[in-house]
């Protein structure tokens, strides 16, 4: 595969566009600049598929592939054997190619995505308010050294580094009576228009409200800057889903991901 040079990044956006509904917001975020990742194709000369790739190891195809680019997929894909690769596949079709080439350790999961349905949320969930016995407060780069689970390595996998992230990610979190860091709600990955959704909560803080009030926090910020929160999950994980819903988030779509289990 052939890194496509940053400066074609706004040439490649046409083919996003082709399958919106299970385009993951890494591959917009990479596209136009907001995380750090790499394109590949198998020619820099009018590609018709793309490769999208985070520093991570997570990765999203899309386009019309011919024999070529699936050859070239294909040779790509064994020589990260050893390696963490997760892989989105938009379509039945790119589901067909990514299966012909897999090896035993890869394992398939069903995901969903859910847009948030804007009268919803303003008319039956943003003025639900927080009466718990914790603060809310913006993500920042002392919280994020405080943090014992969206930390520095964290941002570092999926942002490039920290000040990526607090450039232009979206995230708060919430402390109790002592002051801790017992939850949080953060943007995996942010683009021009979509910002992902992710949460984590101690074990000991659970049951409070707090995923659900940073959530809306992390809702109307996105609503303030004129950008989607998008909610993406297995299908299986019913907990999430029902938070999800209950925020007022809608099922827009599904789609399949692949991932290596790396011994």
């Amino acid at each position: 595969m052939i890194p496509i040079e940053k400066s074609q990044y706004q040439d490649i956006i046409p083919l996003l566009h082709e399958t919106p509904l299970t385009t993951p917001t890494n591959a917009w975020a990479i596209a136009e600049k907001y995380i750090q990742g790499e394109i590949f194709s198998n020619t820099r000369k009018d590609p018709k598929a793309i490769l999208f790739g985070t520093i991570d190891g997570t990765y999203f195809v899309c386009g019309e592939p011919d024999q070529a680019f699936i050859n070239d997929f294909t040779s790509f894909y064994k020589k990260k054997e050893e390696e963490r690769f997760t892989i989105f596949s938009p379509t039945n079709k790119w589901d067909e190619v990514i299966e012909d080439i897999i090896t035993s350790n890869t394992k398939k999961m069903k995901r969903t995505i859910l847009h948030i349905n804007k009268d919803k949320y303003l008319n039956d969930v943003r003025y639900i308010h927080n009466s718990g016995s914790f603060d809310i407060h913006p993500i920042t780069h002392e919280s994020i050294f405080r943090s014992n689970y969206f930390n520095k390595t964290y941002y570092q996998a999926f942002w490039g580094n920290v000040d990526q992230y607090v450039k232009y990610g979206i995230g708060f979190y919430a402390t109790n009576h002592i002051n801790e860091i017992v939850s949080e709600c953060t943007s995996i990955f942010r683009s021009k228009n979509y910002a992902n959704i992710d949460i984590h909560t101690t074990k000991k803080a659970r049951g409070q409200g707090m995923a659900f009030h940073l959530s809306k926090a992390f809702i109307d910020h996105c609503f303030q800057l004129g950008i989607l929160p998008v909610w993406d999950c297995d299908c299986t994980n019913d907990a999430s889903l029902n938070l999800a819903k209950k925020l007022g988030f809608d099922q827009l779509s599904e789609y399949h991901l692949y991932y290596k289990t790396v011994i």
